[in-house]
């Protein structure tokens, strides 16, 4: 009898437990697309900010009840006092979670920017082609940077590429378009990309004013098919993103949000082979906030979404043209947007 009665107190506490952690699993489940609702039209309607603010929490309450009840009943289901240890055990993974969490996330992180290198180089020469790779998304077609130094005379002409996705560098023979200035009856075949060009066309000191003008004395871009090992000595620079750099992006969770930028330049080996000898990588990323908690993204207020809480860590877009002017010493002569 006394045995019989010890052994149905923890199938009692057990079933109760589990209905909790039951409701809270179904409750937290459903809070998720609700809360962020309830967050508008209180923050909205003024009187209701408390109640917007009481509401944030609950989808963490349920997941640390459910936790805890995964933690009670795997390992200290005949504990006497083993529900108040699971709720600790509870907070010790959501805090553990997002420790290990991060560590990969800034491994990987400090992984991009290791092999940086910022080397003096040579500054770039008016009769040198000057190639420049672009990744998954942009156009070869002659950009206004391109435009600008064929214009005024800075290269001799100006390459572009793709860097395929998945590979960090631009390959040795890669197949480019070369853009150069040429006499032509006609200028309707060129292969140009300018945004705006026909409000530009009239605006002073700007690459659609000074093509219309070399255009008028009968000088065109001309753009031929080539393959990037067949150039005698050109500079060769790379713009690299996401689909280009070789990182292990955290599976912890899938909205890791590491967004990584590269520009790189070049040099020719004797092998043939395209060697780095400037390179400097921009981050940007986000880690999750000291404890694993229901948050929404605080934008605009028709546009609050569920997410995780996150610590986010932004770096500036690196510009092909700052780069060109900081490390190949071009001087750009027009304006651009």
């Amino acid at each position: 009898m006394f045995r019989s009665a010890s052994s149905a107190a923890p199938r009692r506490r057990s079933r109760s437990f589990g209905l909790i952690a039951l409701a809270a699993a179904i409750l937290g489940l459903i809070s998720v697309p609700i809360i962020p609702i309830i967050f508008v039209i209180g923050m909205i309607s003024v009187i209701g900010i408390p109640l917007a603010l009481a509401v944030l929490p609950f989808p963490t309450i349920c997941m640390a009840i459910v936790i805890a009840y995964l933690i009670w009943r795997i390992f200290l289901f005949r504990v006497s006092n083993g529900v108040p240890l699971s709720f600790i055990g509870a907070l010790s993974v959501m805090v553990l979670v997002p420790l290990a969490h991060n560590f990969i996330v800034t491994q990987d992180v400090r992984a991009l920017r290791n092999g940086d290198i910022a080397t003096q180089v040579a500054p770039l020469a008016t009769d040198e082609t000057l190639v420049v790779f672009r990744g998954r998304g942009q156009t070869d077609y002659c950009d206004e940077t391109c435009l600008d130094l064929l214009l005024s005379g800075r290269v001799k002409a100006f390459a572009t590429g793709r860097v395929p996705r998945g590979q960090t560098a631009p390959a040795p023979d890669a197949d480019i378009l070369v853009h150069h200035l040429a006499r032509a009856p006609s200028c309707a075949k060129r292969l140009i990309s300018m945004p705006n060009e026909e409000w530009k066309r009239t605006q002073p000191g700007t690459v659609a004013a000074a093509l219309a003008a070399a255009e008028a004395r009968g000088v065109c871009i001309n753009s031929i098919e080539a393959t990037a090992d067949k150039l005698v000595a050109p500079r060769f620079a790379a713009y690299l993103d996401r689909d280009n750099l070789d990182f292990n992006e955290s599976a912890l969770f899938i909205s890791t949000l590491i967004e990584p930028w590269r520009i790189a330049f070049y040099e020719r080996t004797e092998a043939g082979a395209l060697a780095p000898v400037f390179q400097q990588t921009k981050v940007s990323y986000s880690l999750l906030g000291p404890l694993l908690a229901y948050h929404l993204s605080m934008g605009e207020i028709s546009n609050v979404k569920p997410k995780w809480w996150r610590r986010s860590y932004r770096e500036k877009q690196p510009d092909m043209r700052d780069h060109l002017s900081s490390v190949l010493g071009v001087q750009f002569r027009y304006k651009v947007n």
